[in-house]
């Protein structure tokens, strides 16, 4: 069973086959069990500047895998339950297929471990947040919709990114964020503003900073 894939070394043809040039493609198991077929395995694909994200049955994975691992991307690293298999392309194209037992953990303890990283979660799956139960993301009752799942991850990951600057931004501030003194948001407000809602909440809610100058 496959746990995970990760593309890197994209090869010339790249941008011709995507359509975009990939530098970096992450493939894993979907760690929600209400995941339903068509939402099994979920993937990013990144860019220099952007990241998309894509759900994959477990077919769709297996052949997307199958196809490109040395082709469209000279590495490739695939960790199933047993073992994990590299993938590597030379310059002249010639792939070879190295394997190494896994660790010893099973198949079910590594979906434990995947499944517990939700829990890790900015925003975390089973505790109502308003703005996403209104925006149809969560249940009332805390749970993500399946098919917002994508989401759910997007938003977390915008989060991660805010988390890891605030605290260099304080220190770049010299002074204490005040009403006199308030901490400067830019906003596009494009779309449905999932973004723009994350951010307050995080801020507002989790950060309590009430000091906030927000600019649209």
């Amino acid at each position: 069973m496959i746990l995970s894939a990760v593309f890197s070394k994209p090869s010339k043809t790249c941008p011709e086959i995507f359509g975009k040039p990939y530098i970096k493609i992450r493939i894993w198991k979907n760690p929600s069990p209400s995941a339903k077929k068509q939402n099994e395995f979920q993937a990013e694909f990144f860019t220099e500047k952007q990241a998309f994200q894509k759900s994959f049955t477990a077919e769709q994975a297996r052949e997307f895998i199958e196809k490109h691992a040395g082709t469209a991307f000279k590495n490739c690293i695939v960790k199933t339950d047993t073992e994990e298999i590299t993938t590597m392309a030379n310059k002249k194209g010639e792939i070879k297929v190295f394997r190494k037992a896994a660790k010893n953990f099973s198949a079910e303890q590594k979906f434990s471990n995947n499944f517990n990283r939700i829990k890790n979660y900015i925003l975390q799956e089973g505790i109502p947040v308003p703005f996403l139960v209104e925006l149809g993301v969560m249940t009332k009752d805390g749970k993500v919709v399946a098919q917002k799942y994508d989401k759910f991850r997007q938003i977390n990951r915008f989060l991660e990114f805010i988390n890891d600057i605030i605290e260099n931004i304080e220190n770049l501030n010299g002074a204490s964020y005040s009403q006199g003194n308030p901490l400067r948001i830019v906003d596009f407000g494009s779309g449905k503003s999932y973004l723009t809602f994350a951010v307050y909440y995080f801020l507002t809610e989790l950060k309590k900073n009430s000091c906030l100058h927000n600019r649209t």
